[in-house]
């Protein structure tokens, strides 16, 4: 009986040992396993994060910041000039910034001055003219037009629009 009792001791030790290395084999496993795909996900190229419609991508101001006691004289000044008034956090006014870029860029031959009203910076502008973000306001002494301005807006029609207002107005 003895001998039997002791076999059967022998079987649970080996048991024990089976179950032990079997654990251990797969902790390793694991671990081999996890290091595997670190190393294979930092081969893969990460992609950047495409921002939503409607959200803004980061990016820097659309122009530098003009001070509003800047933007006030040039209202004084009495020569036209145009005024977009946008919002960094603004996905429409995002959006539009190649069109702002781009009727800047057709105003300098007509000596009209282009000037960008950000909404955080130049918060007394904004509730001067109670205007909304991507927005454009024609001045000459007086507003001669507010009108949305987005990435869908004609920039030559646009264009066509202020010089003609300018001159009628």
């Amino acid at each position: 009986m003895a001998k039997k009792e002791k076999t059967g001791k022998k079987k649970d030790n080996d048991r024990m040992w089976l179950v032990a290395t079997i654990a251990l084999l797969l902790f390793i496993g694991g671990v081999l396993a996890l290091d595997y795909y670190k190393k294979k996900q930092a081969e893969v190229p990460q992609e950047t994060e495409t921002p939503q419609i409607g959200t803004p991508e980061p990016t820097a101001p659309l122009h530098p910041i003009v001070p509003d006691a800047e933007i006030q004289a040039a209202l004084n000044s009495g020569n036209p000039l145009v005024l977009y008034f946008y919002s960094s956090s603004c996905g429409t006014c995002v959006q539009a910034k190649d069109n702002v870029r781009a009727l800047e860029e057709k105003l300098k031959p007509y000596n009209i001055a282009f000037i960008t009203v950000e909404l955080t910076s130049n918060e007394a502008i904004y509730k001067k003219f109670e205007s909304g973000t991507s927005s454009i306001i024609v001045w000459k002494g007086k507003p001669l037009l507010n009108e949305s301005f987005t990435k869908d807006t004609n920039v030559d029609e646009m264009l066509a629009k202020i010089l003609q207002i300018l001159k009628t107005g």
